[in-house]
C-alpha cells in the first residue's frame, strides 16, 4: 500500500484566512502572508486559492501555494469548503 499525500484547495476570505492561519501555525507554518495575498489579489480583481497536501499519518504539511484566482481559472485539486480545508489540516498531528 502506497502513502500519497492527500491534496486540497480552498478559496481564502476574510471569514477563514485567521483560522487557516491558526491552524497551519500548530504545525509550525507560518502562513501570515496570505492576509496581504488576500488584499493584494482583491485589488487585480481576483480571489486568492489556497492549494496544499497534507501526510496525515506524519505531522508534515507538503506546501502551501497560494495564487490569485478567476471563476474561469483551472483548479489543481479538490476543492473545498473551510470546515474540509480546516479538518485536512487537521489530519497532521500538532507538532509540539
Amino acid at each position: 500500500m502506497t502513502r500519497e499525500p492527500i491534496p486540497g484547495c480552498v478559496i481564502i476570505t476574510p471569514d477563514n484566512v485567521e483560522l487557516i492561519i491558526e491552524v497551519a501555525a500548530k504545525r509550525k507554518f507560518t502562513i501570515e502572508h496570505l492576509r496581504d495575498n488576500m488584499e493584494y489579489n482583491a485589488e487585480d480583481g481576483f480571489s486568492t486559492i489556497l492549494y496544499t497536501s497534507v501526510y496525515p499519518w506524519i505531522p508534515q504539511i507538503s506546501n502551501f501555494n497560494d495564487q490569485p484566482h478567476s471563476p474561469t481559472a483551472e483548479i489543481y485539486a479538490p476543492m473545498m469548503n473551510t470546515e474540509e480545508f480546516l479538518a485536512l489540516l487537521e489530519s497532521t498531528p500538532e507538532i509540539s
